[in-house]
Formats: structure tokens, sequence, C-alpha cells
């Protein structure tokens, strides 16, 4: 078969697969499990699965052929089992399924992946489908905003490039301190036998699958997702040990020493502790690193992998970093560690990144390519070249993604097979050339030693640029987005009317406050029964609240919830307006239980956004940070979400994933029984309440908890919130369109 058929094989093979193992993701939407965590579940699963085809020893009461067998709830009980015994294994089996959780709920939808997986020989797949299937549901679930996985995807077409810049040869190590799921490490193994692997022979083979490819990655989810992806890609051993460190590279030097260093660090600084200031707000102290090797001592994480990657290298050794524009500029410690890295390294090329690239809005990166030299007494750089692919470039994830073709002129003026005879394309008569050099003396010279050059002119377009064609297009585009939000809120010009509601002053306001007035009055005529139109056969909500007393009533006898004292009756001075037929005044407190969060409040305040676990605190700042603690965690799902209420300023918020909390002040709020309420219109009440805290005390025990509620039937609960959830979603539009 022609390389290019089976390419062309490969790939639609490939994307069958995808379509197939995808079409799952959007199943188990609906059962509340997010694409990352799907990921993880087709992670332990495709495990399982092939250790089985290769024969390799899974503890036998824990092997597939006995998952398959289960059924019902049987097959959910034994995989929680399975998961924590595995876990428990030595060598990679135990590192795959480190920490694992099941977060598939129905043993249906459970039975449904086990049997797609059961379909399939894996192991007799061609290496390249199975490896490409696997990247190519870690790119789907990367640009699924929601699961955050995008923080730990660089682009592979980046990634190819700059491999084939570095041009790694076989017998050589690599290593990724920040290695996310693990894209360098393919590339490299993939240019490497593209490239040399027919000239290896059966020990070079194997010294490339088990002793080549080396890095951390502190997460371990992530890190789970990385050594599953290098195996697929034959990178590894199902009975080997797993060369993905959980430790973070930059506590210290370890002694292990690199041919290559290829890697994308973590954007961001990294959290130690919050401290409290005068004023009562809250603070974050940095990391420190204190480390002998080091030139300078910073909190930023940037600047710390530059100087550990410049101690891990070995004499000849050669590296490629991400890093963002901040190194290339900052004063300070940003100067030192510029100055020490060219005057100890042969710092030779920058490209220059443009933004619309990476999965994180508005990063502006460049990569940085040196080499490492024995010590000398003057400079090891003596120019720096530098490409601009930035100015006047534009792309976006979507509609014009970065491909490897766009860096192939990077790629050709970088000259990798002779880095010594490059050429300029910018010169005096040809100012817009992107290809630019710089020498040593004239960086010395420039402000801070500042290493972010720009020359070209930029073109992007300003007011004045516009043509009356392009105003009206952009205008055209803005209103389409108005029209079809009006159009769904058009309903409550008419019930506003009816209502008698007094006039507001618009022209007094900003567009952004009056939307904001717009998404007020929804949720207020939600809570009053005025959006939705009442159905006589729906169950009164009379008797919701009879069956919640009972189901409170049983939980008390079981001592699962504490008695508490009853809550006064309702005088008629506190209801606010007439209800609707049906419907019922309660107060929060009948049907929310509030958790004191003892324990699940953090121990360590050492956060990090690689780190999996948020921690919520008070106050506007809400997420914290992400901590690596195992245990003490309150597992919310988008199966079963809980309310967090504030105990100091009120405010609440929705949340369907697992978290921890800052201190006792977040109370977490659950329905005693989520069969007779809906979850999502309790929290649209709670935030409907007009209340301001003049007082530092416990809010809901003394306030929150006796306000009343106007508590519709449990099927029109389910109409409300349908109706409330189109019509903010049609005012973000009009937020978006006023932008």
């Amino acid at each position: 078969m022609a390389k290019n058929d089976k390419t062309t094989t490969v790939r639609d093979a490939t994307q069958t697969l995808v379509n197939k193992v995808w079409s799952f993701c959007h199943i188990l939407r609906d059962d509340g499990v997010g694409a990352s965590e799907y990921l993880e579940q087709l992670t332990y699963l495709l495990f399982l699965k092939m250790a089985d085809e290769l024969g390799k020893e899974i503890p036998a009461a824990y092997s597939w052929p006995v998952l398959r067998t289960k059924s019902g709830s049987e097959l959910g009980e034994f995989y929680t089992e399975l998961l924590n015994n595995l876990a428990k294994q030595p060598g990679m089996v135990g590192q795959i399924f480190y920490q694992a959780k099941s977060s598939i709920n129905k043993p249906a939808t459970l039975a449904q992946i086990v049997s797609m997986i059961d379909q399939q020989t894996w192991t007799g797949l061609d290496s390249d489908l199975k490896g490409n299937l696997y990247e190519e549901i870690l790119e789907k679930t990367a640009s699924d905003k929601k699961s955050g996985a995008g923080q730990y995807f660089t682009p592979r077409a980046l990634i190819e490039a700059i491999v084939e810049c570095v041009r790694p040869e076989p017998g050589k190590t690599i290593c990724d301190p920040a290695c996310g799921t693990g894209g360098f490490f393919l590339k490299a193994y993939a240019w490497i036998v593209k490239n040399h692997g027919a000239e290896l022979n059966i020990d070079q083979k194997r010294v490339l699958k088990r002793e080549t490819f080396f890095g951390n990655e502190i997460v371990p989810t992530t890190r789970r997702l990385c050594l599953m992806n290098m195996y697929l890609h034959n990178i590894g051993e199902l009975d080997g040990q797993a060369s993905i460190s959980l430790a973070d590279a930059l506590i210290a030097d370890t002694g292990a020493r690199f041919d290559y260093v290829i890697t994308n660090p973590p954007f961001g600084k990294k959290t130690a502790q919050t401290i409290t200031n005068d004023e009562g707000e809250e603070e974050k102290e940095r990391i420190i690193y204190n480390r002998q090797d080091f030139w300078a001592t910073t909190s930023n994480k940037q600047l710390n992998f530059v100087q550990h990657i410049h101690t891990i290298l070995k004499t000849t050794g050669r590296a490629a970093v991400v890093l963002p524009d901040n190194v290339l500029f900052e004063g300070g410690a940003g100067e030192t560690v510029r100055r020490k890295l060219m005057e100890t390294m042969d710092l030779h090329t920058i490209l220059r990144l443009p933004t619309g690239v990476f999965y994180a809005q508005g990063v502006k990166a460049n990569v940085l390519f040196f080499d490492a030299r024995p010590a000398a007494k003057t400079a090891q750089t003596r120019e720096v070249w530098v490409y601009d692919y930035r100015t006047n470039v534009h792309h976006t994830l979507k509609q014009n993604p970065l491909k490897k073709s766009d860096l192939q002129d990077f790629i050709d003026c970088y000259n990798p097979e002779n880095r010594y005879k490059r050429t300029e394309t910018w010169s005096e008569s040809n100012p817009e050339g992107r290809w630019r050099k710089f020498t040593y003396e004239e960086i010395l010279a420039r402000p801070k030693t500042n290493l972010d050059f720009k020359w070209l002119k930029d073109d992007t377009v300003t007011p004045d640029d516009y043509t009356l064609a392009d105003t009206i297009s952009t205008v055209s585009e803005r209103i389409s987005l108005i029209v079809s939000a009006v159009n769904e809120i058009r309903s409550l010009e008419r019930v506003v009317n009816e209502d008698g509601v007094s006039s507001v002053d618009l022209k007094s306001m900003s567009y952004e406050k009056i939307v904001t007035c717009i998404s007020a009055k929804i949720l207020d005529l939600a809570i009053r029964g005025k959006l939705v139109v009442q159905d006589p056969n729906d169950e009164p909500a009379e008797e919701l609240l009879a069956r919640i007393r009972d189901e409170k009533e049983k939980l008390v006898k079981a001592k699962a919830i504490k008695k508490e004292k009853p809550l006064p009756p309702i005088a008629d001075e506190e209801k606010p307006f007439d209800l609707p037929k049906g419907w019922a005044w309660c107060r929060f407190g009948d049907v929310l239980n509030y958790l004191r969060p003892d324990n699940f409040i953090v121990k360590c305040e050492e956060y990090s956004n690689r780190y999996s676990t948020p921690v919520l605190t008070a106050g506007q700042s809400f997420i914290l940070g992400y901590t690596n603690e195992e245990d003490g965690h309150f597992v919310a799902t988008k199966a079963k979400p809980v309310i967090i209420f504030d105990d100091f300023t009120t405010s609440t918020q929705w949340i369907d994933f697992e978290f921890k909390v800052k201190s006792s002040a977040m109370k977490i709020l659950e329905p005693f029984c989520r069969d007779f309420i809906d979850m999502r219109y309790l929290f649209f009440a709670i935030k409907n309440t007009r209340y301001t805290p003049s007082t530092h005390s416990r809010q809901w025990i003394d306030k929150f908890a006796k306000f009343v509620l106007a508590l519709p039937p449990l099927a029109e609960q389910k109409r409300i919130v349908a109706k409330v959830e189109a019509m903010l979603a049609a005012c973000e539009k009009l937020r978006g369109a006023g932008a």
C-alpha cells in the first residue's frame, strides 16, 4: 500500500472510531458526566481490555472478563471495587488507577461503554490508529471549555514544528518537566521512528520504548492520561514502571540530566497560602523555590522553569520551551535570568506566537530555543534569531486553527539541518521580513536586556480603517444577535405591562445595567408565577410539602439529619404577593437542608492550577485555588448539585463538581428530598431574595432559612426553570452583542 493511501486509511478509520467513542460522551452529559470525566473512565476501561488482550498480569478477580459478566447495580458496585483495588497494585497498573473513581452513575450506561470497548480488539489495531484515536479524544476534551482540560493541551501543530526544529536522535534522553498529556513525547517518538526507525536494532528499539522519555506531571488525572497516551503510541509497557513522576519538578534538583528538554510549562504563579489584610481582603502569598542552582529567587513559575531546565540539561543538551511574554521583558529576577541564560547557554532562536493558538484565551507566548555549552569565560550567546509570527497573524481555535503548514516558513528559516547557515528575510529594503537577527551586544544595550522584539508594522484594523461595507457587516452581526435575544424575551413586555410595574428611566442607564435589570426582572416574574402558564392537572405544592415533611421525619429517625427547632408559621404580612393556584407558601428551611462544611475544609494551603480539586472561599473570588489533598472532598455532580451559601455575604453559587472549602463560612445546601423539588428553582428563588446583611452573623440559620418561599407544583418548577434558562441565555446574547 502506498504511504498516502495508508495515511488516508488510518485517518478515516480513526475518525470512524472517534465518532463512535465520542458519541458516548454526549450520552454521559445527560447523566452529569463531563468530557474530561468520560475520558478518564475510558482510560480505565481501555487499559483493562488491552491488558486482557496482551495477557498481562491483572488480579484475576478484577480482570476484564470478570467485569463484562456483571450487569445492573452489581456492575456499578463491582466497578467501584475494581478501581479501588487496582489503585493498590504495583507498577504501571497502580499508576494508571491512582486515585481512580467512578463518575458513571447509571449501570446501564456503564454497561454500554463496556460493551462498546469489548467489541473491538484494541491491541490488533495499528499503533497509529489507536494512538490517533486517543489523541483525537484528548483534543475534543481540551476544546470543551467546561472540562478545563485545555490548560494541559499544547496545540499539536506547534509541537510538530518544534520537534522538527530540534530533531531528536535515538539513544538520547528526552525530558518534559511539565508534560501534561504527553504531546511532546508523542511527536518526538514519531519523529525518531520516521527518520531513524529502519536503522534501529532490537536493543535500540527497547531503549526508545523504555529508556528515552522522562517527565513530571503533578496532577494525578492528567498524569494518568499521559501514561495511557504514551502507551497507546507504543511508549512504555503495561507491566513496566512509569517514567512520569507526580513530583513537582521545581522542588529540587534530582541529579538527572537529559539530552533534550522540550516543554510548555504551565502559565501563572503558584500559591502558597492566603492571608487576610487589614482591610479584610484576601491576598495570596507565593511559593518561593530556594534552590542553590537557581540564579534568582522568584515566585514567577516560568522563570523558575527556565532555571530548572538550565540545571537538568547535559552540557551538550538542547531545549525548546514555550514561555509567556513576561519572561522576555520582566525586570528584577527576569532580567537576571535572561542575562544568565545568554551567558551560560546559546539562546539562538525565538519564535513569537500569535494569540488564538492556545485553548486559554488571549495567551501571548513564544518558543525559546537554546543549547547548553560547557563553562566558558565569555557569553555563549552571540546572536539571537527572532521569527515574528504574531504581528498581523490571526488564528482562532475553530474557524482558523494553527496548522503545521502555517509554521513551515519558520522551520525553513530555522534551517534545522544546519542552523549556522541562516539568512535574514528582514532588511532595510524589506522591513516586512519576519526573520531577523540581533547580536548579543544589541540585546545587552536594550533596557533590562529586553528580548521582546518588535519591528513589523501592526496592520490591525482601527476604526478609521473600516470601509462602509465593513461597518455594515459588523453592525449586521450585532443586530442579528440582538434581534434573536429580544425575540426570546419579547413575552416579558406583556407580563410587565399587566403586572403594573413602574417604568424605569432606561436613558440614564448603561447598556450593561439595562441587561442586568432585564435578568433580575426575569427571576422576579418567575418566582411570582408570571412567566409560565399554570396547569390545573399539576400536583398541588401543598402535597409536595406534606411529602417533604414525611421525608424529613424519616431522616430524623434514621439520624441522617438532626431534629431542628420548628420554623414559625407564616403570617399574612410576610406574604409579598398573591400566589397562583396550586402554589404554596413555605420557608427556605422547610425544603433545604444545610450542611456544615467542617469535614471538607482544606488543611494544606499550597494551591496550584495544576491540582485538580477546587477550594471554595467566601467573597467574590469564589475559587481560591486548587489542592491535591486526596480526602475530605464533597462530591457534587451534575446529577446531584448543591448550592454554596456564603454565611458572611449571602452570595450563592451553583456547584456541580467535587470540591473542598476554605472555611466554615461556606454552607452547603441541598434539598431534603431531590425527588420532590427542583434544585435549580430553589437556586433562582434564593438569587431573587433581596437582603443585604448588616452584621457578620450566621445568615442562613438566623435569616435566610426563615425567609418565605413561593413554591409551585413540581411540574411547574421544571417549566419555570426551562423558561428562565432560555431567557437568561438570551440576556447573555444581548450582553455579548453590546460588548
